[in-house]
């Protein structure tokens, strides 16, 4: 029932209608506030009085009688009628301002909106909208506590539906709302989406993304009524640090956006693969402005750890590459001379192809490169006497293949630790 009148609220909506149509109406109008009337230069300043008089939904606004408008202190003529108007307009089309709430003014949370259940009797507008109770305000800023149990993939496809629907309601709501999926989406280059829309550069393109949609959704700040909740705030800042000196492989989570316009969002790029960085496997998550140092951080370390039988040290291993640089003929002379840490730590510590002991880090054996090498790690690795034959075993079920050479007396000479115990049988003493 209507706090202003005795009749049931939907009797204003049964004329062509079931009750039960007439019932759902009356429910959404007193869920949509006044604010739907605001884009209407005929009535913006009767919802601004209406407000001050204490109606704060279209369903209070339907109720409302000529007679209770013209006690108002100060409503005229002119006022009475208009306020009469507007009721009618939206008796008479109450989908109409449904839609307009729902598609243009609604405050959307995200990615809270996106879990509301759907109700199966909403169709009979011909568009499914979303079932929910009106929600105090109050209510709505308590907000779940984001789960610290959340995977990185997890974080990232949250992350994205997301930035998928809140570029879905911008495209009712913002005339540049365009750019966002064609820059986000479609992947399409920003200097051909700047020449399109008028922009003096790709990089002002990029400014008004920033300015006027990611900086302030990810401040916490209302786009066109649309923010992120303070659970999802908390999982980008998660993010950033976890894909931050990461390995690509992370952006499979992504279904929907383009990943380098993903990685973008935190400040990071990828550090693509070049031909002779394809043993890593990997294409790699760094800060915008550090592909070249970190390109050659991998280099460095990947030469260094590829002559490596035994663990060394982070610190080793810097010292290693630093040395290596600064031979007048090596292959690093002209490169890199003081090695990224921060990318050094994190490949370290978080890849696969890093193997990680008390004794410090190496390469995993199928990354090791050469043939004097494998054999070595073959020895070492054994802990015990093993014969030539089980060496060639090994060799092939690790690489797939035979060694190209099994003279294990040159091994000696560049390994002393790998010694004979008897004939065709060798051990590292070590």
């Amino acid at each position: 029932m209507s706090e202003l009148t005795l009749f049931p609220e939907h009797i204003y909506f049964e004329n062509g209608r079931s009750e039960v149509q007439a019932m759902q109406i009356a429910s959404r109008l007193r869920s949509i506030g006044l604010s739907v009337l605001e884009g209407s230069a005929a009535y913006a300043g009767v919802a601004r009085r209406l407000k001050r008089e204490g109606i704060g939904n279209l369903m209070q606004l339907v109720a409302l009688t000529n007679a209770q408008t013209k006690e108002w202190h100060g409503a005229g003529r002119v006022f009475v009628e208009t306020v009469n108007r507007l009721r009618k307009e939206v008796m008479a089309h109450p989908e109409h301002y449904i839609a307009t709430w729902e598609l243009q003014v609604k405050p959307v949370v995200l990615p809270d909106d996106l879990e509301k259940p759907k109700d199966d009797t909403d169709d009979f507008f011909g568009t499914s909208w979303e079932a929910r109770e009106v929600v105090p305000h109050d209510a709505m800023m308590c907000e779940e506590t984001p789960s610290p149990y959340r995977s990185t993939a997890e974080r990232i496809v949250l992350l994205e539906k997301s930035l998928v629907a809140a570029i879905q309601v911008l495209q009712n709501r913002w005339k540049d709302a365009g750019i966002l999926r064609k820059y986000f989406i479609d992947g399409q280059s920003p200097q051909y989406i700047a020449q399109s829309r008028g922009f003096v550069s790709a990089a002002a393109l990029r400014h008004q993304i920033s300015r006027c949609f990611l900086k302030p959704l990810l401040e916490g700040e209302e786009v066109h009524g649309v923010r992120f909740a303070q659970s999802l705030l908390h999982d980008v800042q998660l993010l950033k640090e976890e894909l931050c000196y990461a390995t690509a492989h992370h952006l499979d989570a992504l279904d929907t956006l383009v990943p380098e316009r993903f990685l973008n969002i935190f400040g990071l790029t990828l550090m693509q693969r070049r031909q002779n960085d394809a043993a890593w496997q990997s294409d790699f998550i760094v800060r915008i402005g550090e592909v070249q140092q970190c390109r050659r951080t991998l280099h460095g370390v990947f030469a260094v750890m590829q002559d490596r039988i035994v663990g060394c040290t982070e610190k080793s291993i810097v010292r290693m590459v630093r040395e290596r640089a600064q031979l007048p003929n090596g292959r690093f002379a002209q490169g890199i001379v003081v090695p990224h840490r921060a990318f050094l730590h994190s490949m370290l510590q978080q890849h696969c192809w890093i193997e990680r002991s008390r004794r410090g880090y190496r390469l995993v054996s199928m990354q090791v490169a050469q043939c004097m090498m494998r054999i070595a790690r073959i020895v070492h690795d054994a802990r015990k006497p093993i014969s030539t034959t089980e060496i060639l075993r090994i060799y092939e079920q690790i690489y797939m293949e035979r060694p190209c050479s099994m003279n294990i007396t040159h091994l000696h000479r560049r390994f002393p630790h790998i010694c004979s115990v008897r004939r065709g049988v060798w051990e590292y003493r070590g």
